[in-house]
């Protein structure tokens, strides 16, 4: 510190290297998004500076040397920027805004700390599925960049901290465990890093970067081969590539690649890989390696036998092929039947046949199927039939193909009709390979596609058709009728007005459809019906013929409501059987004549001599033009 002190008329100055307090380094963490340059803000010192003292007693200036300080020259009154690993010292000058002459200077650097994070990715080997367990402490000093020695980071003063999101990490919640941690995506886990300092200068970083998890199969296994061969069976290759999904024991093959070698060696250097072995080489050994297709680092190596013994040989036999006669979706077999034709000639005292749904049980005798009573469904079946011998020995397996095919199907009616005036009916057998047509006496009159019929009576039709070398036949009956003229219909109306039913009559029995609007039809010749006019139809079932004709139910209102609002305010009648009659006479209970209704005119308001009739039953009589009445009565409803 300088101080400078008038005394008298003479100047005394004070120089110190330290001022009244000591003031900190200005420090700021790396912005990572704007390079390695940062600015300052001098005045963020004022306060550490002042320390206490108030801003209106004491001025602070900013320079770049200890004699601009000191001459008071050269203020800096802008920002500063400053380049990372380039500290810069500021020096202050702390006046007296009474006495200029007093004073102190001081200094302080400008520091700018980079705290990084690794930001390359790493291969990891983990199971089948993409997952592994981690100890995320060994990345400690990847992550601080150890691995460049010009650019590491001081274990000693950093924490490096593990997160699944960005908000975690910046918020220092929810940690991963360090020590043991399995990642929950597989392949590519996603994972946060926090590298923070704990020494004076709080920095740190956030970034993000992917644990990448290449596959492996952990111990893998593959069987070991012994084929069965005759002794004058010439010599063949064997493609390793076929024992690719014996050794993935259903693991993803997208995921990795197999390499076949000679020697564990070979495999663990994966050198002189090759995919084919003569049998003359057999036995051989034949090491393998199963590899990540992301990453070849990642690997497992196994071993497997290939061999070859002279045995029997089983003769692949013929297809069965069956038609599902029954129609039940299942037949049923006694495969031993084929048990012959796959020994081939070889004693069944010395072998024996027996049945699997798959090679693999048929290799390891698992699961032999009840040949006897085998069901089996209608499709395409292969079984895999296994020709051993009784004793201990080499077995041969085969192919059995089951074809179970379901019979055609024609698409035709139990019954038709020749409609009177058509000479014969034509039918369209369907789309089949084949069809034969018969009478009643099953004599054949037709093999195309369609026939016409002129004659009622019983027929038949047998079509084949073929499937997967299979061909089956179905023979369907129908019969065949003549349809004659339904002629006249009539009808008859029995009930009270409430419970009318009505019933249509024809001239003609017959296999009939009935409606009484032309377009809904019923099977029955009764209907519910209330007054008024109706459309009878009668209509022959195959749509040969149509007769019709229209009726008037008579009736008339039960009751009536006379209070204007548009809805039986007048009683009237609703019908009569030809629509007209001479007049209606309207009664009260006493006999008193209260109106006349004339054929044509508006029916009765309800009034009497212009006055409103009361709530009451009433009676009337209607006179028909042929002198028939009529009585009856309905109800006046007021409310």
């Amino acid at each position: 510190m300088k101080r400078i002190l008038i005394i008298g008329l003479s100047l005394l100055f004070y120089f110190s290297t330290n001022a009244q307090n000591q003031v900190s380094d200005f420090v700021l963490c790396q912005d990572h998004n704007n390079g390695y340059s940062m600015f300052f803000d001098l005045s963020e010192q004022n306060d550490e500076i002042l320390n206490g003292r108030s801003v209106s007693d004491f001025s602070i200036s900013y320079h770049y040397s200890r004699s601009d300080a000191e001459a008071k020259s050269n203020e800096i009154t802008q920002s500063i920027e400053v380049q990372y690993q380039n500290d810069k010292t500021i020096f202050y000058r702390l006046e007296d805004n009474s006495n200029s002459s007093l004073f102190e200077i001081d200094s302080f650097d400008l520091k700018i700390i980079r705290t990084e994070v690794m930001s390359d990715e790493k291969e990891f080997c983990g199971n089948s599925e993409g997952f592994t367990q981690f100890k995320l402490g060994d990345l400690d000093d990847r992550m601080l960049n150890f691995q460049d020695p010009n650019n590491s980071q001081d274990p000693a003063i950093h924490t490096v901290s593990y997160y699944l999101t960005e908000d975690d990490a910046e918020n220092q919640v929810n940690p991963l465990d360090r020590d043991q941690w399995t990642n929950i995506v597989p392949d590519f886990q996603k994972i946060y890093v926090r590298v923070q300092r704990n020494d004076e200068y709080p920095c740190y970083r956030v970034k993000w970067f992917f644990l990448m998890v290449s596959r492996t199969i952990e111990n893998p296994e593959a069987n070991n081969e012994t084929f069965c061969l005759a002794e004058d069976s010439p010599s063949f290759i064997f493609d390793l590539n076929e024992k690719d999904d014996d050794i993935l024991d259903g693991a993803d093959a997208d995921y990795f690649n197999i390499h076949y070698y000679n020697s564990q060696n070979d495999a663990q250097n994966r050198m002189g890989d090759f995919t084919q072995v003569n049998s003359n080489n057999f036995p051989k050994t034949v090491f393998f390696r199963v590899e990540s297709s992301s990453f070849q680092g990642c690997f497992e190596t196994g071993s497997f036998i290939l061999d070859k013994q002279n045995g029997v040989q089983a003769k692949e036999p013929d297809p069965i092929l069956i038609c599902d006669t029954e129609e039940r979706g299942t037949y049923s077999f006694n495969l031993a039947e084929k048990d012959a034709e796959i020994m081939n000639g070889q004693s069944s005292t010395e072998y024996k046949v027996t049945y699997f749904h798959s090679e693999g049980d048929a290799h390891n005798n698992l699961n032999e199927i009840n040949k006897e009573n085998y069901e089996c469904g209608v499709g395409s079946t292969i079984l895999y039939a296994q020709l051993s011998p009784l004793s201990a020995g080499c077995s041969s397996i085969v192919n059995l193909h089951i074809e179970v095919s379901e019979l055609p199907q024609p698409d035709l009616a139990d019954s038709y009709q020749i409609c009177a005036e058509n000479e014969s009916l034509n039918i369209d057998g369907g789309d089949f390979e084949t069809w034969e047509w018969l009478d009643v006496n099953y004599d054949t009159i037709g093999v195309e596609r369609t026939i016409n019929i002129t004659e009622p009576g019983d027929y038949g039709l047998t079509v084949t058709k073929s499937n997967a070398g299979n061909t089956c036949q179905k023979t369907i009956f129908f019969t065949v009728d003549r349809t004659d003229d339904i002629g006249s219909i009539s009808h008859n109306v029995t009930g009270i007005e409430s419970d009318m039913k009505l019933s249509i009559e024809t001239e003609v029995s017959g296999d009939y459809e009935y409606s009484i609007d032309g377009i809904n039809f019923q099977s029955s010749n009764y209907f519910n019906v209330s007054p008024g006019i109706y459309d009878l139809y009668v209509r022959d079932r195959s749509g040969c013929a149509t007769a019709n004709t229209q009726i008037t139910i008579q009736g008339y209102q039960e009751y009536f409501t006379p209070n204007s609002d548009g809805i039986n305010d007048e009683w009237e009648i609703v019908a009569t059987e030809d629509g007209r009659f001479l007049d209606v006479l309207i009664y009260d209970r006493y006999g008193k004549l209260l109106a006349q209704i004339l054929s044509g005119k508006q029916g009765w308001d309800g009034n009497y001599n212009g006055k409103p009739m009361p709530s009451d039953d009433y009676w009337f009589s209607i006179e028909y033009p042929d002198g028939q009445i009529a009585t009856g009565h309905f109800s006046l409803i007021r409310s």
